[in-house]
């Protein structure tokens, strides 16, 4: 058994202004240091809207590296229990995608 699952999950509080918000991101950039980690998500918008192709960076998180790999388990678990409902998530062949830098 895993460590987080023996903890109690602890219940969310969210601002009311956030609460039913949600951000949608198809590009994410993670980064490190030797302190932290750094996941930027952002929304690739067409060249048509004035950004250049350029993404857009919604939200940066930032966190230490325990926390880092204790997200990335985390992660690897939900997949894996969504995969078990729904089956594998294949993914597409990679393409290079042009961001205008």
């Amino acid at each position: 058994m895993k460590a987080r699952e023996k903890m109690k999950v602890p219940k969310f509080i969210y601002r009311e202004e956030d609460e039913k918000i949600g951000v949608y991101s198809d590009i994410a950039r993670i980064g490190f240091s030797a302190m932290t980690f750094s996941f930027e998500f952002a929304q690739l918008l067409p060249p048509e809207s004035g950004t250049k192709g350029i993404p857009r960076v919604l939200v940066r998180v930032v966190m230490n590296p325990a926390h880092a790999k204790a997200l990335l388990d985390h992660l690897a678990d939900r997949i894996k229990a969504y995969e078990s409902i729904y089956g594998e998530i294949k993914l597409p062949k990679e393409k290079k995608v042009k961001t205008g830098e």
